[in-house]
C-alpha cells in the first residue's frame, strides 16, 4: 500500500505526540497507519547533524520560489534548550554524537552564497587530542515569515552550557546569509533577554548606551550583505512579561521609572502587598 506524502506527515506527528495511542489506533484499524517500521525507514533518509540543516534550508527557498514584495520578509528567532547529556551512536555515520559543536564555515560575500548547497553541507571536523566534551544545551534556529502561517526549523547547534556572545554573533550571521541566499528578506532577529543574547546585541553595535544622564537606543545593525539594509534586533514579548511578572512575584514592593503613553504621563510609585497577586 502506498501512502501519500502529506498522510506519512500526519502519521509521524501522531506518533511523535503519543506511541500508545498510535499503537492503539493501528491494532484496531481505525485508520490505515503505517507501520512503525516504514517511519523509522522514512526518518533514516533524513540527515540528523549539528549544524544548519540544507534540506530545511531547500524547503525555505521552495516554498517562497515565485514571490516577490513583503511575502519574502522573515524573522529569524533562535533560543536555547535544555539537554540531558549523553552519547549516542550514530549509525549512519558510525560516529558518536552528543559532544560540543559550534563550528560552520563561515560566507560573507555573494560569491560564496551563489554555492550555498556546498558550504551548507556537514564538515568533517578534524581530530583532535582534546578530550570530547558532552552537550547539555542545543542552540535552535527557526524562521517564520510575516504573513504566512508556516514556520522553519533550519539549525541547531551544540553547547556546554549557554552559547558565549561570541558564538551567537558568529552564528546569527552565518544563519542571516543563508537566508538570504535562499530568496527571504531577513527584516529581525529576535531572542529573550539572556546575558548572552545582551553580549550578541553588544558586539553587532545594538543595545543601550548610557553617556552621563542620557541615554541612545540602537535596535538594528548593519546588514552583513547589503550595507542598505539593517537587521533590527528585537526581545520576544512572552519572555518580557515573564521577566516582569517575575519582578512583581519576587518581590513586595516595586517601584518603576514614569513612562510617556500616548503623551499621557503615568507614573507608578508602588506596588504594595503583592502577597494577593502570589496567592493568585
Amino acid at each position: 500500500m502506498r501512502y501519500e506524502a502529506q498522510w506519512l506527515l500526519e502519521c509521524l506527528l501522531l506518533r511523535i505526540k503519543s506511541v500508545a495511542a498510535y499503537e492503539h489506533i493501528r491494532r484496531l484499524k481505525l485508520l490505515p497507519l503505517p507501520s512503525c517500521s516504514t517511519l523509522r525507514r522514512l526518518l533514516s533518509g533524513v540527515s540528523c547533524h549539528f549544524g544548519f540543516n540544507t534540506a530545511a534550508l531547500k524547503a525555505v527557498e521552495k516554498i517562497v520560489e515565485g514571490k516577490s514584495g513583503q511575502d519574502l520578509s522573515v524573522i529569524l528567532t533562535f533560543d536555547e534548550i535544555a539537554l540531558t547529556p549523553q552519547p549516542n551512536f550514530n549509525q549512519e555515520s558510525l560516529a558518536i554524537d552528543g559532544f560540543v559543536n559550534l563550528s560552520i564555515d563561515p560566507v560573507y560575500n555573494r560569491d560564496e552564497m551563489e554555492h550555498h548547497d556546498e558550504v551548507d553541507a556537514p564538515r568533517q571536523e578534524p581530530n583532535i587530542s582534546e578530550t570530547p566534551v558532552l552537550a547539555d544545551h542545543a542552540l535552535v534556529f527557526m524562521v517564520r515569515p510575516l504573513l504566512s502561517n508556516w514556520v522553519q526549523p533550519f539549525g541547531v547547534f551544540a553547547s556546554a552550557g549557554a552559547a558565549s556572545g561570541d558564538d551567537l554573533h558568529r552564528l546569527v550571521i552565518a544563519a542571516i546569509i543563508r537566508l538570504e541566499a535562499r530568496g527571504v528578506r531577513v527584516l529581525a532577529a529576535v531572542s529573550d533577554g539572556a546575558s548572552t543574547n545582551m553580549k550578541f546585541w553588544k558586539l553587532t553595535g545594538a543595545g543601550v548606551e548610557k553617556k552621563g544622564d542620557e541615554e541612545t537606543v540602537t535596535n538594528s545593525f548593519p546588514h552583513p550583505i547589503n550595507p542598505d539594509r539593517k537587521i533590527h534586533v528585537l526581545q520576544d514579548p512572552p519572555h518580557a512579561f515573564k521577566c516582569v511578572r517575575n519582578q512583581l512575584y519576587n518581590h513586595e514592593t516595586v517601584q518603576v521609572r514614569q513612562f510617556n503613553i500616548y503623551s499621557d504621563y503615568i507614573t507608578v510609585l508602588h506596588f504594595v502587598s503583592m502577597n494577593s497577586v502570589k496567592g493568585n
